[in-house]
């Protein structure tokens, strides 16, 4: 795209979601100079979170930035209480409180520190489980890291299941070491989950600055945990998202159809 632009004066916008900033531009010198060009040369560059939108000015400031939150697919909505209790009876839940993780199991999730996190919060609070949705090469670690924990791992599940799995869920864990904006979470609140995640990137954007713990600490593990226990007792709700049009698709394509017309 920025080819054709050099060339035939064809305008181009970008999406940047997250790793394309916060880790490819400081781990390779050759990425961070295409980058830089790129964003330079962009007509309008668009950033999922406001902390996204923030980093990249470390690589280059610019006038052609906006942040442009994704949007969530509209089945991720909170079932009705009959709904939600026969879901709960058909996976076994429905005397327990359900802690899940939803993503790839890599290093930048900080995956391996999630059995840490609920052996704690399993201590205090014995009828808690903990299901893992996703797949990756840290698995068979956090497997034999959860062997004498209640923990399930699903392994990879279709978009139009996550729903239901949410709705079972009371708490969504994301320990992660970085993120651009994380849409299992504004999915999770729009299924009636709270939430708890680490203080980086767009999470606090979502969730907000109540529910975020921040990393890296010497203490991150005991104090994410503590977070979660407070969250589980607590009756308040991790946010009103239901209303927030800034993680909706519509908002998204407005948004967009009035930047591309500038261009027409």
């Amino acid at each position: 795209a920025m080819n054709a632009k050099k060339q035939y004066g064809i305008p181009f916008s970008v999406t940047w979601h997250g790793s394309d900033i916060h880790t490819a531009p400081w781990n390779s010198y050759s990425d961070r100079k295409k980058i830089t060009e790129i964003i330079k040369s962009a007509d309008i560059n668009y950033f999922v979170s406001n902390a996204l939108c923030k980093l990249s000015d470390k690589l280059v400031r610019t006038n052609n930035k906006k942040v442009l939150h994704n949007g969530c697919d509209r089945r991720f909505i909170k079932y009705n209480d009959s709904e939600r209790q026969r879901l709960r009876d058909e996976f076994h839940v429905s005397d327990k409180i359900v802690l899940s993780f939803a993503g790839n199991l890599i290093d930048i999730k900080n995956v391996l520190l999630l059995p840490q996190i609920f052996e704690i919060v399993h201590k205090h609070i014995a009828n808690t489980v903990l299901w893992v949705f996703g797949s990756g090469k840290l698995k068979h670690q956090m497997e034999e890291s959860s062997k004498k924990l209640p923990v399930v791992f699903w392994g990879d599940k279709s978009p139009d299941k996550m729903p239901d799995f949410l709705n079972c869920t009371n708490l969504l864990l994301l320990p992660s070491k970085n993120e651009g904006l994380p849409l299992v979470l504004v999915e999770a609140l729009n299924c009636g989950c709270k939430a708890v995640g680490s203080n980086v990137g767009g999470i606090k954007e979502i969730i907000g600055a109540e529910n975020v713990v921040n990393y890296p600490s010497n203490d991150f593990v005991e104090k994410f945990a503590e977070k979660v226990i407070y969250r589980l007792s607590s009756n308040e709700q991790t946010a009103e998202f239901e209303t927030n049009d800034d993680f909706s698709w519509e908002h998204a394509n407005l948004i967009e159809d009035s930047d591309i017309k500038r261009f027409i």
